[in-house]
């Protein structure tokens, strides 16, 4: 059969089945899965015989099918030639590949052959626009990841299907999507919202919110902008699981996947499903990671399927807390409500658990001082009813930029990872950075591979990058000089670290294994999900029964997903430094008048632009000492001490690109190293000659090479700690940065240090670092 005859008989079966009563539904329903138990099922190697009943498979999640990939499709293609066809045109052979966006943490992979995607393309046209069908369709579709999976749309003449990625940002296609004028458009609500909000001439017969959970908040702002009812589209990468019908009513995909739903709770559920039409990929007794709200009333539309009244959101933005009774969950519906019920005018906030014991709401400032309060209120008053430990703080400050999807964020690429592990493990550690000493290593969990570093705590003056008795005593007590216009102030501060170094070596944080070092001060850390969470830590805990777990260079803004992950897995949040995020992705960000100065300071610049590709040996040993007179001379000596070789070698195995000034056909001036991750940048090495004008702005100027750099390429710039003032003057959102600390399998004495260390940086450390923008 061809792929537009699958695609008909999809089309067909569904609109068929959906014509059913519940009874005959169920026992086609019951027939289809069996047909899958026993045929399809046993092809995997991982099932390799049919079961009695569904119930006698073991449940299934995410952390496994990643870890045990070839065992879950019947191909035995494994996950590391999965993601190197994904990284090319998508294909291994016959068989399609993707990815999932990665809202809920890790990217997923799925594999579907060339009759599994048309036969999506029936179901999704049935269920979706099938009065549109006839009269032809254009599609937008506007996500992160484009796959083949949509390609079996393009070969149909009824179809005109474009693709628009979210990671160039709307501006830079803004244009093009108005010209092609879709019919139907699928994108994040976010970007459905953004586009009321800036006004896009669109005009759609149907648009759908996928990718994303639907905040009721954004719903009215869009419908009333289209004047269209706003329908949903809820997949992942397991399948398609529901499609909102034209009553309104959004039904579980119950024709092609057997839901089986678990108690969460507050009248809550989370689904395991079983996936009975794919035959490729076997994915069976699947555990999600989503919060479902079911209906108990079947839809006007008649459909045998049942309906979600709201999917809620994921099991990771659920607020865990203490009460005298015991842990209490408090889903994001019930937390939304609150804030949204206590005043109409309120139509966008932040609510963020910030430690174990403290929830943060933040409104901007243009809201009124009554409405702020009432929800402070609001919040409060509902964690005190359900006998929660806990303080709500309210902030008044403009909102960071909510990001429409985390996947591209950071994406540790294989090459890249080997690359720099093989690099440090040629020669000595401090030839490389003067003031280290550690053993690194490769870590692959779930599908995911990092950089570990491990350290005994035995190494002598060690850098803060793998030692967090340097971070925490040495380096705080080193900070103290800025307060030395004010002097009992510093004299306090001092001896409050002095207090807490006794603490801090009681926690023996030093002997550690850290996920995700890259050895520099920022080490962004892709989205890690409750199961992978709960992988990482089973398998260090067992290799490393006497070391902490450590992954650093979390923050509230890039990272709320996996923060909330490790919490529920028993990771500790131990505040670190504030940090600065500039996270306009758009081709065209708002510039601030320091900005345009920068710029214009760049264009007028006497000294001559080095690119990545035109740096010499020379170059590297001039590199290092600019950046020496910088972070080591200016700032502090306890930076690490990047030497020529370390920069050399991280730019020829292109780990790191360089940039800088240099005199005209003389030696640098000025130097920057950037590190692109994904779809982040950070600036690991920033230098310059310090003997010159502070007026020739060569500190700005390299900023702005960096900042454009991540403006050109859509990236989520993390600007990392200091200057800021600097940073904010040039479109920088401060948060605050945390290191994440598992200590569960150490001794009593261990652990209670780090838990106590944990409640002084939030009560004390937090405030600090805020007042003191340090």
């Amino acid at each position: 059969m061809n792929g537009l005859a699958e695609a008909a008989g999809s089309f067909v079966l569904t609109r068929w089945v959906s014509r059913k009563s519940r009874v005959e539904f169920e026992r086609w329903q019951a027939t289809a899965l069996r047909r899958f138990l026993d045929r399809d099922l046993p092809r995997a190697p991982f099932y390799r015989k049919a079961p009695d009943q569904l119930a006698d498979l073991p449940v299934t999640d995410k952390a496994l099918l990643m870890a045990r990939f070839a065992d879950f499709n019947i191909h035995r293609l494994t996950a590391a030639q999965a993601w190197a066809a994904l990284a090319g045109e998508g294909r291994a052979g016959p068989l399609t590949i993707g990815a999932s966006t990665g809202t809920s943490g890790n990217r997923g992979l799925f594999v579907i052959s060339e009759a599994e995607k048309y036969r999506w393309l029936g179901a999704i046209l049935a269920k979706a626009a099938p009065e549109l069908l006839w009269r032809g369709m254009r599609v937008a579709v506007i996500l992160p990841q484009n796959t083949g999976l949509y390609d079996s749309a393009r070969k149909s003449r009824l179809i005109k299907l474009a693709f628009f990625d979210l990671t160039s940002g709307p501006e830079s296609w803004r244009s093009a999507l108005e010209a092609f004028d879709p019919t139907v458009i699928i994108a994040p609500p976010k970007i459905l919202r953004h586009f009321a909000s800036e006004g896009f001439r669109l005009r759609p017969k149907r648009v759908f919110s996928a990718a994303e959970t639907l905040d009721p908040v954004d719903r009215p702002v869009i419908e009333d902008f289209f004047r269209l009812a706003l329908d949903q589209i809820y997949m992942a990468t397991e399948g398609l699981f529901a499609v909102t019908c034209r009553q309104g009513g959004l039904h579980l995909a119950e024709d092609s996947v057997f839901f089986e739903f678990e108690p969460a709770g507050e009248g809550l559920v989370t689904p395991l499903v079983t996936t009975f039409r794919r035959r490729t990929q076997i994915m069976a007794r699947y555990r999600m990671n989503d919060l479902l709200r079911l209906s108990k009333e079947p839809c006007r539309c008649g459909s045998p399927l049942r309906c979600v009244d709201e999917i809620v959101g994921r099991m990771d933005d659920v607020f865990r807390l203490m009460s005298p009774d015991g842990p209490v969950l408090v889903t994001p519906d019930v937390l939304r409500n609150a804030v949204l019920k206590a005043d109409r005018r309120i139509d966008d906030f932040r609510l963020v658990q910030t430690g174990p014991d403290r929830v943060e709401l933040s409104l901007p400032p243009t809201f009124a001082d009554d409405a702020a309060a009432a929800a402070h209120q609001a919040v409060q008053a509902l964690l005190d009813a359900r006998q929660a430990v806990a303080t709500v703080t309210l902030v008044r400050a403009p909102l960071p930029q909510r990001l429409v999807q985390q996947a591209d964020r950071v994406e540790n690429k294989p090459a890249k990872v080997e690359a720099f592990v093989r690099f440090f493990n040629e020669m000595p550690v401090r030839h490389l950075i003067a003031n280290l000493d550690t053993k690194v290593e490769t870590l692959e969990i779930a599908g995911g591979i990092f950089p570990l570093t491990l350290n005994d705590g035995s190494e002598a003056h060690n850098c803060y990058i793998c030692c967090p008795t340097s971070a925490y005593i040495d380096y705080a007590m080193d900070e103290t000089r800025n307060f030395a216009a004010h002097p009992l102030l510093r004299r306090a501060l001092s001896t409050l670290i002095g207090a807490c170094a006794p603490l801090v070596r009681a926690s023996g944080l030093d002997r550690q294994a850290q996920v995700n070092n890259w050895l520099y001060s920022t080490n962004p850390v892709p989205l890690l999900d409750r199961p992978t969470a709960v992988s990482l830590r089973a398998a260090l805990t067992a290799r490393f029964p006497d070391r902490a777990i450590v992954i650093r260079s979390l923050n509230d803004i890039a990272d709320p997903a996996t923060m909330a992950a490790l919490r529920a897995e028993g990771f500790r949040m131990l505040a670190a430094r504030q940090i600065y995020i500039f996270a306009d992705r758009s081709a065209a960000p708002a510039m601030t008048r320091d900005m345009k100065r920068d710029r214009a300071s760049l264009r007028a610049t006497p000294f001559e632009r080095v690119g990545n590709e035109d740096f010499t040996e020379a170059d590297y040993a001039r590199a290092a000492q600019l950046y020496t007179m910088l972070y080591l001379d200016k700032y502090t000596p306890l930076n690490p001490h990047y030497t020529a070789r370390y920069i050399a070698e991280m730019h020829r195995r292109g780990i790191i690109s360089l940039a800088g000034l240099r005199r005209p056909r003389g030696e640098l001036v000025a130097v920057t190293a950037l590190f692109e991750n994904g779809g982040t940048l950070t600036q690991p090495i920033v230098g310059y000659d310090t003997s010159l004008p502070v007026a020739d702005g060569l500190y700005r100027m390299m900023m702005a090479v960096a900042q454009d750099h991540a403006t050109s390429r859509g990236l989520f710039f993390n600007m990392s700690a200091g200057a800021a003032d600097f940073k904010r003057r040039r479109g920088a959102v401060a948060a605050i940065e945390y290191n994440a600390v598992y200590a569960g399998h150490l001794a009593l004495r261990r652990r209670m240090a780090i838990r106590v260390m944990e409640a002084v940086l939030a009560w004390v450390g937090i405030p600090l670092l805020r007042r003191f923008e340090l």
